[in-house]
């Protein structure tokens, strides 16, 4: 008799436990099922089981507000007294007629040029709807323009990729999906594209002036020639001896 009762308590304690398994299993299915669609899921894809995803980094816009702008239109019209932005992952021009309101898209199609003057830009953003090749690639689109004289003009084309968080499991190296944004620079003279390297003897050969002047200047002034700040400080320095020889 007391084996029969050690038995019915293991079966009852036994059962007890798998009641308790399964309830548990179905309360995370359930809190998972719950989780889908929350904003820090930006593909709508349920990460379940997962709490490391952190949502999206970046963004495919040039700046971090909608500016003041002027656009002008294919057809020569212009319209102003508007907040501007460029967005670069669908090479399309943002803009918004008040603060708040939620941004529109002009077709590319309409636009022929615009200008976006941020507070904390020094120099204003100019843009111009180019049609572009170099060595069989295509860079048609907006182009900005960073300088121009009567012989060669300077340009740079944004590209913003969207890098999707693919990793699977307990032990993710990624966190994010994220917006990532590089440019190429480029020089059109004679009619034709080049592209710029941010290598300072490739840099000079391309521009047509001394690497050795190129060099010195890089090494005084410590530029790093991959951050655009310093590339436009070697710009300029080009610009200014372009200026003085045409000049002289």
């Amino acid at each position: 008799m007391k084996r029969l009762f050690l038995l019915l308590l293991f079966l009852a304690s036994a059962s007890l436990h798998g009641l308790q398994c399964q309830s548990i299993q179905a309360l995370d299915a359930q809190n998972n099922l719950l989780t889908a669609g929350q904003p820090n899921n930006f593909t709508g894809v349920v990460r379940t089981f997962n709490n490391s995803y952190k949502g999206v980094k970046g963004s495919p816009y040039l700046n971090d507000a909608w500016y003041p702008g002027v656009i002008i239109l294919s057809n020569g019209d212009s319209l102003a007294n508007i907040g501007l932005n460029y967005d670069s992952y669908y090479d399309e021009l943002s803009y918004v007629k008040r603060d708040g309101d939620s941004p529109l898209f002009l077709p590319q199609q309409q636009v022929k040029a615009f200008f976006i003057k941020p507070s904390d830009v020094k120099s204003i953003q100019y843009f111009e709807k180019r049609s572009m090749q170099v060595k069989n690639k295509d860079f048609s689109g907006f182009i900005q323009i960073l300088a121009q004289r009567a012989d060669f003009e300077i340009l740079r084309k944004y590209k913003t990729t969207f890098l999707q968080n693919q990793a699977s499991g307990a032990y993710k190296t990624q966190l994010y999906d994220q917006f990532v944004q590089v440019s190429q620079y480029f020089i059109l003279r004679d009619g034709e594209f080049k592209a710029l390297s941010t290598k300072h003897g490739q840099l000079a050969k391309s521009l047509g002036m001394s690497k050795k002047v190129m060099w010195d200047a890089v090494y005084a002034n410590k530029w790093d020639l991959k951050k655009h700040e310093d590339f436009m400080q070697a710009i300029r320095l080009f610009i200014s001896i372009y200026d003085q020889n045409a000049g002289g």
